[in-house]
């Protein structure tokens, strides 16, 4: 295809509107549900300019950056519109556009929501890969565009050198993680602590770490592991033409504790779908009837833990006939232990160990909440750390025995 070809067909594509735009899920692995989908552009199924790379590498070459965002955006919107989309849209903006003389606030705000969308559903996503040569009037124009409602999303980061800079400057919403940090993540020690300490300063700054680019089982059981909720790739849904998502992957049980130092409580259980204080009796009877391996379900409002419903006390009440008929529809806040351990996930092994122990009712404390910041998390076991505290005892028995016969051999 030569240039004038490239630029001709380019410019019809941009002409008579044949943008195409399909959708791919953000998914929050705590409720189990979308947060939002990222909206991708697309030339004709039968151009030479079909596929994204093509698509843009045309645009800059031809300088036509500009007014081909503005018709993937436009037709982003309608596309939205028409398929009734009610989560977050993600809409990738180059720096380019932003900073267009040709754009006031105004200009822009209606270009992102001219059909009917609101702007606190629309998240910017601003890539790592575009040249920021402005930095400070991207920065005005970012804050203006979050006072005025949308979010901002942080792309790729990792993949240059502006990102952790406007990090700081711009405060944004969230932060997507380059896939190049996340393939392979389950194998690869340089690349999870990079990612940890990404979760670390999203933490800190108050805002959410997505996972980009997420293909394997292996890789979202480890980054669900570091706690990270919020997830993106083949794995949960290939960009569609329609909205959709898949949750099987998300419906085998996983520890959301593996992603913390070995001598914290982030390794001590699994995430248990968590109870309201209404939730009935007869409901959580049948929870456990079919879940043999829940010995307690934490009970939670607005995030954050209230009290443990202990299996043994459920069958207890519903033991006989009579029992039955009288507690199932009571509330489980009415047999919940209110008294329930909760230990924040940083929290070291011994302090949770020797909170246990001082515990007079500790043969009811079989279970206990981990949270974070003080927002449930999952659900942690006395077994699970046992076991944990047995295993770096080996482990520093093992480091103890290496450094004991190096230094022999040095004095021989």
């Amino acid at each position: 295809m030569t240039g004038n070809d490239q630029a001709r067909e380019l410019q019809r594509i941009i002409d008579q509107q044949l943008v195409s735009t399909l959708f791919q899920p953000i998914i929050d692995c705590q409720k189990g549900a979308v947060l939002g989908y990222e909206v991708l552009s697309r030339g004709p199924s039968d151009s030479p300019l079909h596929a994204a790379p093509a698509l843009f590498q045309a645009g800059e070459q031809c300088d036509q950056v500009i007014p081909l965002e503005r018709a993937c955006i436009r037709e982003a919107g309608q596309s939205c519109v028409r398929h009734g989309i009610g989560h977050l849209i993600f809409v990738n903006v180059s720096p380019g556009l932003l900073l267009s003389k040709r754009f006031s606030d105004d200009r822009l705000q209606t270009l992102l929501t001219r059909s009917g969308i609101k702007p606190e559903n629309v998240v910017i996503e601003l890539s790592e890969r575009y040249p920021m040569d402005n930095a400070e009037a991207l920065k005005a124009r970012l804050v203006a565009l979050k006072t005025r409602g949308f979010r901002v999303a942080i792309d790729d980061l990792g993949t240059g050198y502006s990102g952790l800079k406007l990090w700081s400057e711009i405060q944004p919403d969230f932060v997507k993680i380059d896939r190049h940090f996340v393939r392979d993540i389950d194998r690869d020690l340089v690349k999870k602590e990079f990612v940890r300490s990404v979760i670390n300063l999203c933490e800190r700054l108050g805002c959410r770490l997505i996972a980009e680019g997420v293909e394997k089982v292996a890789e979202l059981t480890l980054l669900r592991s570091m706690g990270i909720q919020l997830i993106q790739g083949f794995l949960l849904g290939r960009p569609s033409p329609f909205p959709a998502a898949d949750f099987s992957a998300l419906k085998q049980p996983v520890s959301v504790f593996g992603g913390g130092a070995a001598s914290d409580a982030h390794n001590l259980g699994r995430y248990v779908e968590p109870l309201a204080p209404d939730t009935t009796l007869g409901a959580v009877w049948k929870i456990l009837q079919t879940s043999p391996s829940i010995f307690a379900l934490p009970v939670v409002e607005n995030d954050r833990p209230v009290g443990l419903l202990h299996k043994w006390r459920v069958r207890e009440a519903f033991s006989s006939a009579q029992g039955h008929i009288l507690n199932e529809t009571k509330p489980v806040s009415s047999l919940m232990a209110q008294d329930a351990l909760v230990v924040e996930y940083n929290e070291s092994l011994e302090a949770v160990s020797q909170a246990l122990l001082e515990d007079d009712l500790y043969y009811l404390k079989q279970q206990f909440i981990v949270t974070r910041n003080g927002r449930y998390i999952g659900l942690g076991s006395t077994r699970s750390l046992l076991r944990m505290m047995t295993r770096n005892r080996i482990e520093h028995a093992k480091y103890a025995n290496s450094i004991g016969c190096l230094k022999g051999k040095v004095v021989a």
